[in-house]
């Protein structure tokens, strides 16, 4: 699925987001700058021409500006894919992924 939800903990209650420009799942974000933007890291893209389909990990990175609400593309990937992983916001704003 290419569809994102958005969850709001003040009402406790999850809204439909906007499209992802990919098909993808299994991902892991984080919140960069405690004001809404996120980065989404890695994942599993779906190469639909396949029968049948087959999960390969991605190196793929997006940013979501909630204010924007758009998901965008970075230039930069990962060294390694990742899938069903942890991303974590560290001091000095480094991002490790395991």
């Amino acid at each position: 699925m290419n569809s994102s939800e958005i969850f709001n903990p003040s009402t406790n209650e999850w809204r439909p987001g906007p499209d992802l420009p990919l098909v993808m799942a299994g991902g892991s974000s984080v919140q960069l700058d405690g004001e809404g933007t996120f980065l989404i890291v890695g994942g599993v893209e779906r190469p639909w021409d396949q029968d049948p389909p087959d999960p390969l990990a991605s190196a793929r990175i997006l940013i979501y500006d909630t204010e924007e609400g758009e998901f965008a593309y970075l230039d930069q990937t990962l060294v390694t894919p990742r899938k069903d992983h942890t991303t974590v916001l560290m001091p000095a704003d480094t991002v490790p992924c395991n």
